[in-house]
């Protein structure tokens, strides 16, 4: 092999291993491999055959050696990067928009690391770790600077996991989180996260449906059902409530020249000024909601109508306004604070739990918007990849960055849309299956596992539908026999037996009780409820019991009636 062990100077031994280069010069060229004892004989032998094997593709092994001293180099120049320095470099570079951050922002940032992170400014940035961030945090002496304090960090650290370092690495290594243990710390522990347990979003629905069936109100049901669309789908409220009732199709309507195989619902989207079309999928829970606000509509045009001499009333909205039918509803605020008192009342007697008592929106009190983000946080508890979320919520819709939304507003092909919809339906499925069957993640993934269990739920939802829309197409009551359509879709007993009264008698509760499934299996429809509307009992004829009250004032929820 030409390896040689050559004594030099005194007792120092090195290995040289001799070879020439395939193809190239036939002079012998010496490599050195290190010096004993460090470098033992078995190991130089391993490293002469590497050295061999390289000569003998062609490669200089001298250059192989020079290429690693390079790169190991650039590693520790990445490494020695001091959080002070990269702070500076952070500074300098353009914001989104290709501005430059004024002066006033480079003197905070500057100002507030030099004052309360000392300490990280000589570190390598790379070495530091969450406790020594959490050692500085907790000596910044008021909950204002560390609110401030935190955002600078965050910016700072966020752009050192995106920029790469010289050795191909970012600044900050992907597995590596130094703001790990701060969190805990910052204002959060002072003002609830924006979104809800499983635990906390059943109990508000309870609650939100047991007054909703106590008032019979129109307006009150349209809210109540765009609050669970919304937290069905993971929409921002605006797109909820925009939802056109020729907007859903179910199998067997036409679409673009083409009979839909694959029922879905087109949202609106709107981004930069431009509406942007999103498909999902309807699936049985979704198709429940929806007709449960069908039938609320249907009662409500057909009784308007009564009352202005027959003059037909219709509205192109599935959520239409009641004072303006040609216009969608806006407000779901009632909806929202019973959905609210919902989970104060079950968890410790009407004492506030998730944001202060007197909290605007603005300033972090509940809203709707806490169910988009409640949707995310199941998903990620049920595996889903933040790519999908991201497609299902329909976050780039219209973008060059969407592979989902096609980059264009045009329409696509019936064909593409069942595509899109087929590869994310297990999403809504499971985010649906999640709300009204199971009490955890875990609970919804074993059932997955015991396919019975989880398929017999959705049959039963699908098939209750399909019945449910026979029974209100005339057509269909005449291809099949009345009898019949109950019998199979009736699971509960009389669930559809009076549709045609309710509709006639404007009872909206019953109308929804019979269509609405996205509610939890155990939930029970409620009978005795008393419901006070500024100081007067608002009751249903069925209603003899005395239960939990709720008061309402100019739209204000209180324990308490006006005194």
């Amino acid at each position: 092999m030409e390896l040689y062990a050559i004594r030099q100077t005194g007792t120092s031994i090195t290995f040289y291993q001799y070879y020439r280069i395939k193809g190239q010069s036939r002079t012998k060229k010496m490599f050195k491999l290190g010096k004993y004892p460090a470098l033992k004989a078995s190991e130089a032998t391993e490293k002469a055959i590497q050295v061999l094997k390289w000569a003998e593709q062609g490669i200089d092994p001298k250059r192989v050696q020079e290429a690693a001293i390079r790169k190991e180099e650039k590693v520790n120049e990445a490494s020695r990067i001091t959080f002070g320095e990269f702070l500076e470099d952070f500074l300098s570079r353009p914001v989104k928009g290709g501005r430059q951050r004024t002066d006033k922002t480079v003197r905070d940032y500057r100002t507030s690391m030099k004052n309360h992170a000392a300490d990280l400014m000589q570190m390598p940035i790379r070495l530091i770790t969450a406790d020594d961030v959490q050692r500085v945090f907790l000596r910044v002496p008021t909950n204002e600077m560390r609110k401030s304090v935190l955002r600078q960090l965050r910016a700072i650290f966020n752009n050192a996991k995106r920029r790469v370092a010289g050795d191909g690495q970012p600044f900050v290594l992907p597995n590596v989180d130094p703001l790990m243990l701060v969190a805990e710390h910052s204002d959060q522990s002072r003002t609830r996260e924006v979104w809800l347990s499983l635990t906390e979003f059943q109990q508000g629905q309870q609650y939100m449906l047991d007054c909703a069936y106590a008032a019979n109100d129109f307006n009150f049901w349209s809210q109540a059902n765009a609050v669970q669309i919304t937290a069905l789908l993971g929409l921002r409220h605006g797109e909820s409530v925009m939802i056109r009732s020729r907007d859903v199709y179910r199998t067997g309507d036409l679409w673009q020249g083409d009979i839909v195989d694959v029922p879905f619902v087109r949202i609106s989207i709107l981004k930069k000024r431009r509406a942007y079309y999103h498909y999902l999928p309807l699936t049985p829970v979704l198709d429940s909601v929806i007709t449960a606000q069908q039938l609320v509509k249907w009662a409500w045009q057909r009784a308007r109508s009564r009352d202005t001499r027959n003059l037909k009333i219709s509205s192109p909205w599935l959520f239409p306004a009641p004072r303006d039918p040609d216009k969608h509803l806006n407000d779901c605020g009632m909806a929202v604070a019973y959905f609210r008192r919902g989970i104060e009342y079950r968890n410790n007697g009407y004492q506030c739990v998730i944001q202060n008592q007197d909290a605007s929106v603005d300033e972090g009190g509940f809203s709707m918007h806490w169910l988009r983000h409640t949707f995310i946080r199941m998903c990620e508890n049920l595996g889903v990849p933040a790519e999908d979320i991201d497609r299902a919520q329909a976050k780039f819709v219209g973008f060059a960055s969407s592979n989902y939304g096609g980059g264009n507003p045009t329409t696509p092909s019936t064909t593409s849309v069942a595509d899109r919809i087929d590869r994310l339906r297990y999403v809504w499925d499971s985010i649906a299956m999640l709300f009204i069957g199971f009490d955890s993640a875990r609970q919804l993934r074993t059932a997955k596992s015991d396919t019975d269990e989880y398929e017999n739920l959705l049959s039963r939802i699908a098939t209750n539908n399909k019945y449910l829309q026979m029974s209100l197409n005339p057509q269909g009551r005449k291809n099949a026999d009345w009898n019949e359509i109950v019998a199979l879709a009736d699971y509960e007993g009389g669930r559809f037996n009076n549709i045609d009264a309710d509709i006639e008698g404007e009872n909206y509760s019953d109308l929804v009780r019979a269509a609405n499934f996205m509610v939890h299996r155990n939930y029970e429809w409620p009978r005795d409820i008393q419901l006070y509307q500024d100081g007067d009992k608002i009751h249903r004829s069925k209603s003899a019991k005395n239960g939990y009250p709720l008061h309402v004032h100019n739209g204000e929820v209180s324990d308490y009636p006006a005194r």
